[in-house]
């Protein structure tokens, strides 16, 4: 899998190439997904810190002293797919959401029946063990299926690094950008581009 600098112009609607994100062959879905981006160490500091971190202020302070600007920022994206990968993100969510419930549905039940029925009823402590591990479970599976999904791995001003796209549709992209822009807006510069994206693409070459 590739990754690709790209303008938040470039991720509004009906304006990437009919060429599936994922696999490089025809896409005629435009599927949309928000993504909340924050670093990708971001779970193992929320573990590490005892969930402290997700306190407001101390969010606020620890990325004020990391010097990330831009965590938790709301970036809603548009790309295409094809038939076979017109679920990419949404097939991923499901197993996730489904753990979730149960896990929180055990934890209900067995602290309902071991507050209202039978306190040392070895069930409804069994049921709070299972739900607790499913919610460990869950957060694992989470953190290890960000690393097969197409996401934003960099987020800078008006720029973003996209990363899990196939080679195909980077050059697509490429090949796209040099085309005249069909509709009336004006086409974005490269001098739009946060400086420092912006250094780190003419590295690459």
């Amino acid at each position: 899998m590739a990754s690709i600098d790209l303008h938040l112009h470039e991720t509004e609607p009906k304006w990437m190439p009919p060429v599936c994100a994922r696999c490089g062959a025809d896409a005629p879905y435009v599927r949309a997904r928000t993504i909340v981006w924050s670093p990708w160490w971001m779970p193992l500091l929320v573990v590490a810190t005892g969930f402290i971190i997700y306190l407001p202020y101390i969010r606020l302070l620890f990325f004020a002293l990391a010097g990330i600007s831009e965590a938790d920022r709301r970036v809603t994206i548009h790309l295409p797919f094809c038939e076979w990968h017109r679920n990419h993100w949404r097939w991923r969510s499901w197993p996730l959401a489904g753990i979730l419930i149960l896990s929180l549905g055990l934890i209900g039940v067995g602290i309902f029946i071991g507050t209202q029925v039978d306190p040392k009823n070895q069930t409804a402590i069994l049921m709070v063990v299972i739900g607790v591990l499913g919610l460990l479970l869950r957060w694992i599976l989470g953190f290890i299926l960000q690393f097969t999904v197409i996401r934003i791995t960099d987020l800078a001003g008006t720029a973003l690094t996209l990363t899990g796209v196939s080679e195909s549709f980077c050059d697509a992209v490429d090949e796209h950008r040099g085309e005249k822009p069909e509709s009336s807006s004006e086409p974005f510069e490269t001098s739009d581009y946060d400086e420092r994206l912006r250094r780190r693409r003419e590295g690459r070459f």
